[in-house]
């Protein structure tokens, strides 16, 4: 224990001394002034222990994609069937969705398809975008739920197709209402 300081002689002590506050304290019973130090002791089990420690570090960030390969085409287009009416539509190299050309659907009644009686246009509820699809550059057209996709008709449209030694018009990958155009669809 530290001393109280030194009070100049002659002079009254300013403030408790050690020894007043110490016998105010026994008067009191002294448990005021001392507690007897206590020491618990602490039982660790096992599966406690495990609770105890740190958590283990997240997991490493995954790997980027790999950067999609390939080349946007020009243009996608399918026969739909909407209702009782036919449409052919056509998604453009920026995403853009409306109604395919005369060169598209004469493209569609070279393979058997019936294009006299499909209208002109596209209804609304198509959405198109720019995206990938299995690591290649594509385009995207999504279908609403209330049209068809016409079996055999989803098309894929570049010019580069055909210096390939084919025509310029290759099959298209349709999953669920969604056609995904791209430059290896003709392989």
């Amino acid at each position: 224990m530290s001393a109280e300081p030194p009070t100049p002689p002659g002079e009254p002590p300013v403030g408790p001394t050690r020894r007043t506050t110490l016998k105010k304290g026994l008067a009191v019973g002294g448990a005021a002034l001392w507690a007897v130090p206590a020491v618990q002791a602490l039982s660790v089990t096992a599966a406690s222990a495990q609770g105890t420690s740190a958590p283990p570090p997240p997991p490493p960030p995954p790997p980027p994609p790999p950067k999609p390969t390939g080349k946007c085409i020009s243009h996608g287009f399918v026969l739909v069937k909407c209702g009782k009416k036919y449409y052919v539509a056509k998604v453009e190299s920026d995403g853009r969705v409306g109604g395919a050309g005369n060169q598209d659907r004469d493209y569609l009644a070279s393979l058997g398809f019936k294009t006299h009686y499909v209208e002109r246009g596209c209804p609304p509820g198509f959405v198109g975008a720019k995206t990938t699809y299995q690591g290649e550059i594509a385009l995207k057209l999504v279908v609403p739920s209330t049209c068809t996709i016409v079996a055999g008709s989803a098309t894929s449209y570049d010019g580069s197709f055909a210096a390939n030694g084919g025509g310029k018009f290759a099959p298209a990958t349709v999953v669920g209402n969604s056609v995904f155009f791209r430059q290896s669809d003709d392989d």
